[in-house]
């Protein structure tokens, strides 16, 4: 009830849940996928890859705080809009509550693992970390990784917040070290 669907019209474009409202992501194909992202002056960060099911945006129903992040379409894609009172109905439920639970806790660790690759990893541990961690969902984290993962060096660089050059050569030393 109070549920309603969107579609992203275009590539890039961002979605317009309104401010009381969480999102599901429910793509078309397992290829759609929408970035979690932050910008802050000229710098952006991918900070996510969502896939189809994937929810995000429940935070801000859960601690009333605005937003921190935006999300932008990679191609379009269906969303599932989910008010806030349709969203607080369900957390009542526990269930839903343990699920909400869960995926939270599954956040929780995948950040803290994201702090120790950058506070205690090298670059090509770290390209190596997240190239595993895309290959499984990213948000996801499907315990079999997909053989390939396709995306562009440039989204790969801003992932770990370095420059595309600096990622190329991580990728280089990891391919002569027939790791990838």
């Amino acid at each position: 009830e109070g549920l309603s669907r969107q579609r992203a019209r275009a590539r890039g474009e961002p979605p317009q849940p309104g401010p009381d409202s969480t999102l599901a992501v429910s793509c078309n194909s397992p290829e759609d996928k929408k970035p979690n992202h932050a910008q802050r002056g000229l710098h952006a960060a991918i900070l996510a890859v969502h896939e189809p099911g994937n929810w995000f945006g429940e935070t801000s129903l859960i601690d009333g705080s605005p937003r921190t992040h935006d999300a932008t379409a990679l191609s379009a894609l269906d969303l599932l809009v989910v008010p806030h009172q349709a969203f607080a109905q369900q957390m009542q439920g526990a269930p839903f509550g343990r699920a909400i639970a869960a995926l939270l806790a599954a956040r929780v660790r995948g950040l803290y693992g994201l702090m120790e690759d950058a506070t205690l990893r090298g670059l090509r541990a770290r390209v190596a970390r997240r190239l595993l961690a895309l290959a499984r969902g990213d948000a996801t984290q499907s315990p079999e990784p997909r053989v390939s993962v396709a995306l562009p060096q440039e989204a790969l660089a801003m992932m770990l917040g370095v420059t595309r050059q600096t990622l190329s050569k991580g990728l280089n030393a990891l391919a002569r070290e027939g790791a990838i």
